[in-house]
């Protein structure tokens, strides 16, 4: 037979437990619904917040440019003079009169 103190802690927590959960062998077919349509409000909610914010990345992200985004770094270039300027003539070719 359990003690007094035993039986006021199962009967304090199996009550507020109960109350915040609302476990009960069978759920009311309103509750049901309720419950399986605030599920898929929240999904179909969590995708779009996340489509939006998706958009919002790229929209800020193109209109931040840095100076990297258009930046050639070319290493170890030759050191002979017509080398040198037959490569500036390709890449101006290749991308306009920006060098």
């Amino acid at each position: 037979m359990p003690s007094e103190e035993e039986t006021a802690h199962e009967i304090e927590c199996t009550g507020w437990m109960i109350h915040l959960s609302r476990i009960e062998k069978e759920l009311a077919i309103e509750e049901e619904l309720i419950r399986f349509s605030s599920f898929f409000i929240h999904l179909i909610l969590l995708v779009y917040i996340r489509e939006r914010l998706t958009k919002m990345k790229y929209y800020f992200d193109e209109r931040s440019a840095s100076p990297s985004d258009f930046a050639v770094f070319i290493k170890n270039m030759p050191p002979q003079t017509n080398q040198r300027r037959e490569l500036v003539r390709v890449l101006r070719w290749e991308y306009g009169n920006f060098i």
